[in-house]
């Protein structure tokens, strides 16, 4: 289910950024960035084992 899966990415993107707030790091991302970030997660190329 496609809706459902874009739910689930929005709503972890939504959770990683609140989670980083609340443990006092800022957080500065262009469009351009999050644009690349929610591709490289959807194609797999970007899972939660890779580290920045």
């Amino acid at each position: 289910m496609p809706a459902l899966e874009h739910s689930n990415e929005l709503y972890a993107a939504m959770v990683a950024a609140a989670y980083l707030q609340v443990s006092g790091q800022q957080i500065k991302v262009t469009t351009s960035d999050a644009a690349e970030l929610v591709a490289a997660v959807t194609d797999g190329r970007l899972t939660t084992r890779h580290r920045c």
